[in-house]
């Protein structure tokens, strides 16, 4: 059978990811690396200190040592980190996104029919929809745009585990990968609270990780080995979802790339130790 258009967009699309992904891990070492280098000619006066914009001021102005080391340690122990950690769960929700809509695109069938919400609220928004649109085509981007948004702002292991998703993922990662959607869900919590309560714990991230057992406004450090970690757990969940993908729906046999790290995923599971 002959690939067709939109399975190759899958491959296209996986090997950008896990490009985009390996270069934020990439920038996030790059910069942990030299920071203490940078440290050590900034005290020793082999470089100069950071001239910066005042906003008070809105003057460019030289900052003193002091000051110019107190930013080197807020980006080695906070923005560093929580930018990269921020970056590879928007990268990765992005990704799913593109290939949920790729294929509902291709067959409306699997977001159209059996939906379970019939909520007034929809009918009167699908009502709006079909009204304000010009083709059946437009009518279709439309709900699929309205479908993938919302997949993301509920619960993130929702994307895997529903059946209602029908993207035939359901079986596999909830009898394969409950600790693995766990940790992603850890993961996705506190890159939630790193954007929204400055990564101190909140109500939301206990109510949405299993048996966390920090104290509200904890603040949660993400270190190196957090990160280390989250990338393998973002890309393996993201590589199996799109193995399942090609395998079952389009029936045919994913890229080696895809396949190699999709085996890599399974082999390191606790399930399979």
């Amino acid at each position: 059978m002959a690939i067709t258009p939109t399975e190759k967009k899958i491959n296209i699309k996986f090997k950008q990811y896990y490009k985009n992904m390996r270069d934020i891990l990439e920038s996030f070492h790059l910069i942990e690396f030299y920071i203490p280098h940078l440290h050590h000619l900034l005290k020793n006066n082999s470089i100069p200190s950071l001239n910066i914009y005042n906003p008070t001021s809105r003057q460019i102005e030289a900052f003193s040592k002091k000051d110019t080391f107190g930013a080197i340690d807020h980006l080695k122990l906070k923005a560093n980190p929580r930018r990269a950690l921020m970056d590879m769960v928007s990268t990765t929700e992005h990704y799913l996104g593109k290939i949920c809509s790729m294929v509902y695109l291709e067959f409306p069938e699997r977001f159209l029919i059996n939906d379970e919400d019939d909520s007034a609220e929809r009918i009167k928004k699908l009502s709006s929809i079909i009204i304000h649109s010009s083709s059946k085509e437009e009518i279709i981007d439309i709900m699929v745009e309205e479908k993938i948004r919302n997949l993301f702002y509920g619960n993130p292991v929702d994307f895997f585990t529903k059946k209602k998703i029908k993207l035939q993922l359901d079986k596999v990662f909830n009898s394969s990968f409950a600790y693995e959607l766990e940790q992603y869900a850890e993961i996705v919590a506190r890159r939630n609270i790193c954007v929204h309560n400055g990564g101190r714990v909140d109500r939301k991230y206990l109510r949405e990780v299993k048996g966390a057992s920090y104290k509200l406004e904890t603040v949660l450090a993400i270190d190196k080995n957090y990160l280390i970690n989250s990338f393998h757990i973002l890309v393996g969940l993201a590589t199996s979802a799109t193995y399942l993908i090609i395998n079952n729906i389009y029936s045919k046999k994913p890229s080696a790339q895809i396949e190699y790290i999709y085996k890599q995923f399974i082999e390191s599971s606790p399930k399979s130790a």
